[in-house]
C-alpha cells in the first residue's frame, strides 16, 4: 500500500513468549552489569587504597597545621572553612574505600551489596557492624577514627563558613 505503513504487530501464541524472553534478557543484562560494577568497585578499591590513605594522611596534616590556624584569623576564616570541607570529602573517600575493603574481606560481595542497598550507598555502618560482630577491634577503631576525622573538619568548616564575612562585595 503506497503512503501507508506495514503493521508489524505480533499476533499469536508466541507474543507472550517473546515478551517473557525479552524481559528475561533485559533482566540478565542488568544483573551482569551490576555484578561487573560491584567487582569493579572492589578491584579499584584494592588498587587505590594505599594511595588514598597517603592522600588522607597529608590532608589531615594540612588541616591540622595550616587550615586550623587559619581559622583564628577573620580574613582567612572563609578559606579555612572551605578547605576543611574539601579535606573532609577527601578523608571521607578514604574511609569509604576502607569500609568497602573491610566489608568484602569479612562478609564478601553479598555483604557489600546489602550494605549498598540498606544504607543508601555508604558501607561504613556495614563495615562497622561486620567488624564488631567478628571481634575485629582494631578495624572498629580505624573506622571510628575515620568517621571522627571525616566529620570534625566538615562540621568545623561549615561553622567557619557560616561565621565568616564575604570578602567579595
Amino acid at each position: 500500500m503506497l503512503g501507508g505503513y506495514v503493521s508489524l504487530s505480533r499476533i499469536g501464541p508466541f507474543k507472550d513468549i517473546q515478551d517473557i524472553l525479552l524481559y528475561l534478557l533485559i533482566l540478565s543484562g542488568v544483573f551482569v552489569l551490576a555484578t561487573l560494577w560491584l567487582y569493579g568497585v572492589v578491584w579499584v578499591s584494592e588498587k587505590l587504597y594505599p594511595s588514598l590513605l597517603n592522600l588522607a594522611q597529608v590532608t589531615l596534616a594540612v588541616v591540622l597545621c595550616l587550615l586550623l590556624p587559619m581559622a583564628f584569623f577573620q580574613k582567612t576564616r572563609l578559606w579555612s572553612g572551605f578547605g576543611m570541607i574539601v579535606a573532609s570529602y577527601i578523608i571521607g573517600l578514604s574511609l569509604w574505600v576502607l569500609s568497602v575493603l573491610v566489608t568484602i574481606k569479612i562478609w564478601g560481595i553479598g555483604g557489600f551489596l546489602i550494605g549498598l542497598l540498606l544504607s543508601a550507598g555508604t558501607v561504613v555502618p556495614v563495615a562497622f557492624l561486620a567488624s564488631v560482630l567478628n571481634g575485629l577491634w582494631s578495624s572498629v577503631g580505624d573506622l571510628l577514627f575515620g568517621v571522627l576525622i571525616t566529620l570534625a573538619p566538615r562540621l568545623l568548616g561549615g561553622y567557619l563558613l557560616a561565621r565568616s564575612e564575604p570578602t567579595i562585595q
